[in-house]
């Protein structure tokens, strides 16, 4: 092969290089630009006539705020007063909100069953 025609392959092989990342650049944009709008559940349809109910726990309790120094016993028997009311705020939160996930994972079972029951219905 004389000079002239490895120069020809050369550029050849470069040109199809090119040619190859112009025609893969589009595909790589689009399969990751599908993948980002397709991550939004907004997107996916809904049998739910409105957004799943949130808890109707309230806020979190905020914890007591602890002096530096507690100069008397009243200051430290009126901060663990405070801890102890904290405590059972919490407690409650606690349980209000696992009984909430409790009722979401029930729901989420019967919305399987519901699903199972269809997709036995048009098993041939």
């Amino acid at each position: 092969m004389d000079q002239m025609e490895m120069s020809v392959n050369h550029r050849q092989w470069h040109g199809l290089i090119g040619l190859y990342g112009c025609l893969t650049r589009p595909i790589w944009v689009t399969a990751l630009l599908s993948a980002w709008l397709f991550s939004f559940p907004a997107l996916a349809g809904s049998n739910l006539e409105q957004d799943y109910p949130i808890h109707q726990c309230g806020d979190k309790p905020e914890p007591p705020q602890r002096p530096e120094k507690f100069r008397y016993r009243a200051e430290l028997d009126a901060y663990n007063e405070k801890v102890h009311a904290y405590n059972a705020l919490m407690e409650q939160y606690v349980v209000c909100l696992q009984s909430y996930v409790d009722n979401a994972a029930s729901d989420i079972r019967a919305i399987r069953d519901k699903i199972e029951a269809v997709l036995e219905s048009v098993k041939p």
